[in-house]
C-alpha cells in the first residue's frame, strides 16, 4: 500500500512539472499610445503631449510626435521629434511651422514589432497680419501717375504733370522702396528712378539718356535696381547698386534687366540680351539660354534657380536647368516660391492666372484681366495685376483667389493696372 502512494505521488509531480514547462509567453504586440493635447499654438510652432500606456510586451525605443498639412499623418521624411523611450507620459515643442495653417497630429510609439500611432488631432498656427503693398500706375487728368497701395490705401508717387509709372516693391524693415520711371522735366523720354518712402531719385543723370527700371532688391544697407539706358548703339542691361550703375552687356540693339534675386553673397539678374535672347547673369557672369525671348521672373533659394518667360507661342519654366515650355496663349511675368510649391502669374486666354507647379488657376475676373506679379509666403498666395470690364482697366490684387480692387483717386480719370506685389509683416 505505501508503494503504491509513492508511486502516485511521482506520477503527479512528473505531469505537474511537464505541464509548467509547456507553458508559452504571450506574444508582443505594438505599443498603446495616445495624442492628449495640443497647446500653445504660436505663428511657427505647438506643444503636443501624448502617453504611451502600455509597451506591448516589448520595449519602446523611440516615442513621439509626426505631423503634416493632411490628414492621416505617419512619419516620412523629417517629419517628426522624438521624445524618449519606455511608456508613460510624454510632450515635445514642434517648430518651424508655417503661419496660419492647419496641421494634423498624432503621437507614435516604437517596439521590436513595429510603430503604432496614437488618435489624431488638429491645430491651425496663429496667421501674421501681413501688410499687402502693390505698385502701378493711374491714368491721370493729363499724364499716368506711379502709385504704391499698402493694404489698400493709395500713395501717389509723382504729380500727374510728368508720365510715370511704378513697376517693382521691396519691403526691408520699416522702409519701403519702389523703382519704375518718371519722365524728364520736358516729359519727353523717361527716367529709371527709385523712392524710398515715397521720396524719389533719379538713377540716371546724364542728359538726353532715356532709362527705366524694374526690380528692386534690398540686401542689409545694399538696394539693387534692375532696368536698362539707352545708348547711341541701343538699349544696355544695367544693375545699379546704392545708385552706381553696371552694364551688365556691352551695347545691344535691346538688352534689359527685368528682375533681381540674392542669394548670400550672390547676385543673380536676369533678363534678354544679343536681340531678345533669354539671359541670367550672376554676379555679372552671364548664362544665354537657348530659348525663349526673355526671362521675366526669377526666384533663387540657395543653389536652386527659377526662371519663367516668354517665347514665340507660349510660355516656358525653367528650374537648374530643366525646361517645361507651356504651349497655348499665355505669357508668364513673375515666380514666387514657398517651401516645395512653385508659383507663376501671367495670363491665360487673356484672363488673369497664377499657376501651381505647372497647374493654372484663373483668378476672378469681370471680362479679361493679367497678373504681373505673384508673392506665396506659407500658405498664402497673393497677386497683383489689372481686371478688365467694358474696356474700363482697375488695378486689383488677390489673396488666395479672393479678388479686392484698389481704389483711384478723382483725378485718375482712366486705366489703373498694378505691377509688383510684395508681402511684409
Amino acid at each position: 500500500m505505501r508503494k503504491v502512494l509513492t508511486i502516485s505521488i511521482c506520477c503527479i509531480l512528473f505531469y505537474s512539472c511537464k505541464k509548467s514547462d509547456s507553458t508559452t509567453q504571450p506574444t508582443p504586440q505594438i505599443a498603446t499610445v495616445t495624442t492628449t493635447s495640443t497647446s500653445t499654438v504660436t505663428t511657427t510652432s505647438v506643444s503636443v503631449s501624448g502617453n504611451v500606456s502600455a509597451d506591448g510586451g516589448a520595449t519602446v525605443t523611440s516615442k513621439g510626435f509626426c505631423w503634416g498639412t493632411s490628414s492621416g499623418v505617419v512619419i516620412s521624411g523629417s517629419n517628426y521629434v522624438n521624445s524618449g523611450t519606455g511608456t508613460g507620459s510624454f510632450s515635445s515643442s514642434i517648430t518651424g511651422l508655417n503661419p496660419g495653417t492647419v496641421y494634423y497630429v498624432r503621437s507614435f510609439a516604437t517596439n521590436s514589432v513595429g510603430t503604432a500611432y496614437g488618435n489624431e488631432l488638429s491645430f491651425t498656427t496663429t496667421a501674421i497680419n501681413y501688410n499687402v503693398y502693390v505698385v502701378g500706375s493711374l491714368s491721370g487728368s493729363s499724364q499716368d501717375i506711379a502709385a504704391v497701395w499698402k493694404n489698400g490705401v493709395l500713395t501717389q508717387l509723382s504729380d500727374g504733370t510728368r508720365q510715370a509709372w511704378a513697376r517693382a516693391v521691396f519691403v526691408s524693415g520699416t522702409d519701403v522702396y519702389v523703382v519704375g520711371f518718371e519722365r524728364n522735366a520736358a516729359n519727353s523720354f523717361g527716367i529709371a528712378k527709385v523712392w524710398k518712402n515715397g521720396v524719389g531719385t533719379a538713377l540716371t543723370t546724364a542728359p538726353n539718356t532715356a532709362s527705366d527700371a524694374f526690380a528692386v532688391y534690398v540686401s542689409g544697407t545694399d538696394v539693387y535696381v534692375a532696368g536698362y539706358e539707352e545708348t547711341g548703339a541701343g538699349q544696355v542691361a544695367k544693375l545699379w547698386k546704392n545708385g552706381v550703375a553696371t552694364s551688365l552687356t556691352t551695347a545691344q540693339t535691346t538688352s534689359w534687366a527685368t528682375g533681381i534675386s540674392i542669394s548670400g553673397t550672390d547676385i543673380y539678374v536676369c533678363g534678354y540680351n544679343t536681340n531678345n535672347k533669354a539671359t541670367y547673369w550672376k554676379n555679372g557672369t552671364p548664362t544665354y539660354l537657348n530659348f525663349g525671348n526673355a526671362v521675366n521672373g526669377i526666384y533663387v533659394s540657395g543653389s536652386d534657380i527659377t526662371l519663367v518667360g516668354t517665347m514665340g507661342g507660349g510660355s516656358w519654366s525653367w528650374h537648374n536647368n530643366v525646361t517645361t515650355n507651356f504651349t497655348g496663349s499665355n505669357s508668364f511675368y513673375s515666380v514666387s516660391v514657398s517651401g516645395a510649391d512653385t508659383y507663376i502669374g501671367g495670363n491665360l486666354n487673356n484672363l488673369p492666372a497664377v499657376w501651381k507647379n505647372g497647374t493654372s488657376t484663373t483668378l476672378p475676373y469681370t471680362a479679361g484681366g493679367e497678373v504681373d506679379g505673384v508673392f506665396a509666403i506659407g500658405s498664402d498666395v497673393y497677386a497683383a495685376g489689372f481686371d478688365v470690364n467694358s474696356g474700363i482697366f482697375t488695378a486689383r490684387s488677390w489673396k488666395n483667389g479672393i479678388a479686392t480692387d484698389l481704389p483711384k483717386p478723382v483725378n485718375a480719370t482712366g486705366a489703373a493696372f498694378g505691377y509688383g506685389i510684395y508681402i511684409a509683416p
